[in-house]
């Protein structure tokens, strides 16, 4: 059955009746373990492969270079918690035949929310009518599903040359681990100071090698602890934004002391 506003109701107007007589306008599959449904390997005309990503913990799968590099600026933005590639299906008829659409992206934002991207190199991916309708099908059926849906140009990915260097920059930075003393650092850092600047936060965690330092400032960037505006040159001055503990006031530090038995 097309999946047609008229043919929609609110599922709170039907009766029990109704809904077991209900059809189906569409059908979305994932994979149990959150992985790719579909992979490639060679035997495409424009280049794959896979990426290693932190914040998907696992390889994702991408197809054409504006693919990878979407991906590659989502574990750098504080706005992603979890990125996959090729991992929602939907399925469903149009025109008489059954139609195949596979998610190229999905992010899922701090809030929970879902959201499908599909990625295209220009506007002229998107010349052909037929495909336009099908994209619109699947956008209005995961729009009921509450998933977002967003057509992305590969132009619009990097705001230009500079922010595309330093995604790639920190990007190489995503893994890298965090020794106890420099984390101890930073946490003692974010406890006190909700805003810096790249240079200062760099030489608190690391304070004899401002190099390791920024390498740190980096994974931190990519595990969400740090915010940073990549679009422009990033120079020691540059703010960043600390996500994390906040030092107590000195009223919520005497209450406390008041409540602390022993104390009165």
């Amino acid at each position: 059955m097309a999946p047609t506003r008229a043919r929609i109701l609110p599922i709170a107007d039907l009766n029990r009746e109704a809904i077991e007589n209900a059809q189906a306008m569409a059908t979305l599959i994932r994979e149990e373990d959150g992985g790719p449904l579909r992979t490639f390997s060679g035997g495409l005309t424009h280049e794959n492969g896979w990426h290693p990503s932190y914040k998907a913990r696992r390889l994702l799968h991408w197809e054409g270079e504006a693919q990878l590099e979407y991906i590659t600026a989502a574990d750098l933005d504080h706005d992603v918690v979890h990125v996959g590639t090729e991992c929602l299906r939907v399925e469903f008829p149009l025109d008489g035949a059954m139609v195949h659409y596979t998610v190229d992206v999905e992010t899922v934002g701090p809030d929970g929310r879902r959201r499908a991207i599909e990625i295209k190199r220009d506007e002229k991916d998107l010349e052909n009518q037929a495909y336009r309708l099908k994209l619109a099908y699947v956008r209005e059926i995961l729009r009921r599903c509450d998933i977002d849906f967003r057509i992305v140009l590969r132009s619009e990915i990097f705001a230009s040359r500079q922010h595309r260097r330093n995604v790639e920059d920190f990007a190489s930075r995503r893994f890298r681990s965090i020794e106890l003393a420099p984390g101890k650092r930073f946490e003692r850092y974010a406890a006190a100071n909700e805003t810096s600047t790249y240079g200062e936060l760099a030489a608190a965690i690391e304070p004899t090698s401002q190099v390791q330092g920024r390498a740190t400032v980096q994974a931190l960037v990519a595990r969400r602890r740090v915010v940073i505006d990549l679009t422009g040159p990033v120079r020691d001055t540059t703010p960043v934004r600390i996500v994390g503990l906040r030092k107590k006031t000195r009223a919520a530090s005497r209450s406390s002391r008041r409540a602390t038995p022993g104390n009165a």
